[in-house]
């Protein structure tokens, strides 16, 4: 009597850092580089001196008096806020 050998249905699960690329890479194509990966503000950098820019896919403002805008070092990863 033969025995079948039955292949698991299930797909090969991925990493949460190849779907992550995978998503990344998709919303840069569909919102353009500037969008996701943020946008030049001409504020240099309080620890570095480098151009900061501005975070969010679009300029978040938060709920705040002043409003302010999340902004990030892309040389040095300093991060902080500035007023919008």
């Amino acid at each position: 009597m033969a025995v079948a050998v039955i292949k698991s249905a299930v797909p090969a699960l991925r990493s949460l850092d190849d779907h992550n690329a995978e998503r990344n890479k998709a919303w840069t194509k569909t919102l353009g580089p500037s969008v996701v990966l943020g946008t030049p503000n001409g504020i240099a950098c309080p620890h570095c001196g480098a151009e900061m820019i501005d975070l969010g896919a679009l300029p978040f403002i938060a709920r705040t008096f002043p409003p302010n805008v999340t902004i990030r070092c892309p040389a040095c990863d300093w991060r902080g806020g500035r007023v919008a």
